[in-house]
């Protein structure tokens, strides 16, 4: 459906009027003939997009559209909004722990080969979401790094970026830190500084990531860093 399309079945008309209390409002009528009324001064930005249809292949989430080879979605697996941290995943582990250490991590690689999680029954992504989700592959990662625009920013007290794609549509990637054995800290470090996403590949001995910070958006790798927690952004087709 065309935007034009969307417009049309979805807003049959649009008009500002003033009432008597010189207030400006938007009229809005549905195609069921009621009639929706929005204060303007309490509006902030008006978009026109094309709601994917996806036949319950999302499962009721949310896919975003940058531009780029798959959509990527609007929130952390285990996260209700864009600002909440979400779960906090080892590579290859579909649920969440207390503390995250080598003594208590399931290697599902343990002779350190390339292997590829994306849309199996190790993929956190594929598992908690279901539908067409999954863990983004190290392609996929750089291309989100490479050709979208990464902007520091601050949403209701939570740090994170937001990521514009070629197309001008954006997610936000919220700073959810990490979770080690530390129980000191509850398990948590580096939250609202430093984001950790993980991917679907295991290239060798190495895991890849995106670390970011408020002054770089880098692309990582470590050995021992599969068994941490890291969040973890789904994507689909």
């Amino acid at each position: 459906m065309t935007r034009y399309e969307m417009i049309c079945a979805v807003i049959i008309s649009a008009t500002v009027a003033v009432a008597n209390a010189e207030t400006e409002v938007m009229k809005i009528e549905m195609n069921d003939g009621s009639m929706q009324v929005v204060d303007i001064a309490k509006i902030k930005e008006i978009t026109f997009d094309v709601r994917n249809d996806d036949g319950g292949d999302l499962q009721g989430h949310e896919a975003v559209d940058l531009g780029l080879s798959v959509k990527w979605a609007t929130c952390n697996v285990g996260a209700t909004t864009p600002t909440d941290f979400g779960g906090y995943y080892a590579w290859g582990e579909t649920e969440e722990k207390e503390v995250y250490t080598r003594e208590n991590y399931i290697d599902p690689n343990p002779n350190h080969v390339d292997m590829n999680l994306c849309g199996t029954d190790k993929d956190v992504a594929h598992v908690k979401w279901g539908g067409s989700w999954r863990m983004p592959t190290y392609a996929e990662l750089n291309e989100l790094v490479d050709n979208c625009n990464w902007t520091w920013t601050n949403i209701d007290g939570i740090n994170g970026y937001k990521v514009t794609g070629p197309n001008g549509n954006s997610i936000f990637m919220p700073a959810g830190g990490r979770k080690c054995d530390d129980p000191g800290y509850g398990g948590l470090s580096y939250d609202n500084a430093n984001g950790y996403y993980r991917i679907g590949n295991h290239i060798g001995e190495y895991t890849y990531f995106i670390n970011f910070c408020k002054c770089c958006v880098d692309i990582d790798r470590d050995y021992d860093y599969r068994t941490l927690g890291f969040s973890v952004r789904a994507v689909t087709d």
